[in-house]
C-alpha cells in the first residue's frame, strides 16, 4: 500500500502539466506500455484507449509481451491504474479536464482468465470510485472504463456477475449475436487478415467494400471498430477515419498519431 501512496504523489507534478488536453475521440494507442513513458504520453496529447499486456505472476499483473523472467517491477497498478486514480481525483471526476470523454483502459490478458481475471477484480477494488461499472446491462458511468482483451473471459462468466466492472474486446461474429454493448463494446480483428492493403496506392474496391460494410454495421450497433497489425500510416487512418464514426485509429507510437491530427487540421 505504501508504494502505491508514494507513487500517487511523486507522479502527481507530471498530471499537473498534462490535464488541460482536449480528447481525440476513437483514438487507441497499441501496447502503450512499451513506449517510454507508459500512459504519460498517450493522455498529453489526449488519446482515449490504450492496451496494456499483462501476465499474472503471483499476486501482481506484469506488463509485458512475452512471460516476464525475473524481477519485474512494471505493473499494472503503479503505471496504469496509480496514475489514472490520481488524476481523476485531481479533476474532479474526469479524465480530461472539461470533458466527460471516458478513457478505456484495455487490458490483453497473456495468462489464462481463469487465473488472470479473479487477480484483476481484487486489484481494481481500491480504484472503483473511477471505474464504469455495470449491474446486468444497467449501467454506472465513471470516468474509466476496463476493457479485456486476449485470453479473456466467456461472456456467460461476466453474465453471471451480479456488478460488474469490467467489458470483453469482441470479433465480427459477435455482430450477429444481438450482444449488448454492456457487454461487448468494441470490435477488434487482423487488419492482415482483412485486407492486403498497406497504404500505398489504393485500396482494392473489394476490399473498400468490405469494409464500409463491417464499418457501418459496428456504427448500427453502437459498437467501436478496431484493427490490430494495421498499416501505420497517414494513408490509412485517413482512409479509416472517413469510414465511419465507429472506426478507431489505432497507432502503436503516440506521437505518430499526434502529428496526423495536426497535419490533418491544417489548412
Amino acid at each position: 500500500m505504501w508504494h502505491r501512496i508514494f507513487f500517487l504523489f511523486s507522479f502527481g507534478s507530471v498530471t499537473g502539466l498534462i490535464c488541460g488536453q482536449i480528447p481525440l475521440k476513437g483514438t487507441h494507442i497499441h501496447n502503450d506500455y512499451l513506449n517510454n513513458n507508459p500512459l504519460v504520453d498517450a493522455l498529453s496529447l489526449g488519446f482515449l484507449s490504450v492496451e496494456a499486456d499483462v501476465f499474472r505472476v503471483g499476486d501482481e499483473l506484469i506488463l509485458a509481451h512475452v512471460t516476464p523472467f525475473g524481477k519485474n517491477s512494471k505493473t499494472l497498478d503503479k503505471y496504469y491504474l496509480d496514475p489514472l486514480l490520481l488524476r481523476v481525483r485531481e479533476i474532479n471526476g474526469f479524465v480530461y479536464k472539461n470533458s466527460a470523454a471516458v478513457f478505456t483502459l484495455m487490458i490483453e490478458f497473456k495468462t489464462s482468465w481463469e487465473e488472470t481475471y479473479p487477480v484483476l477484480l481484487d486489484h481494481l477494488i481500491p480504484y472503483r470510485e473511477m471505474l464504469y461499472h455495470w449491474e446486468g446491462e444497467k449501467e454506472f458511468p465513471g470516468p474509466v472504463k476496463i476493457l479485456i482483451t486476449g485470453n479473456k473471459p466467456p461472456l456467460e462468466k461476466l453474465k453471471t456477475e451480479s456488478i460488474r466492472w469490467a467489458s470483453l474486446d469482441g470479433n465480427p461474429g459477435n455482430l450477429n449475436e444481438n450482444i449488448s454493448n454492456a457487454y461487448i463494446p468494441r470490435i477488434s480483428l487482423s487488419w492482415r487478415g482483412f485486407s492486403s492493403w498497406r497504404g500505398k496506392g489504393d485500396i482494392p474496391e473489394a476490399d473498400q467494400t468490405k469494409l464500409v460494410a463491417l464499418a457501418q454495421e459496428c456504427e448500427l450497433q453502437g459498437k467501436e471498430l478496431r484493427f490490430w497489425a494495421s498499416p501505420q500510416n497517414n494513408a490509412f487512418w485517413k482512409l479509416f477515419s472517413n469510414v465511419s464514426p465507429a472506426c478507431i485509429l489505432q497507432a502503436d507510437k503516440p506521437g505518430h498519431l499526434a502529428r496526423f491530427f495536426s497535419e490533418k487540421s491544417l489548412p
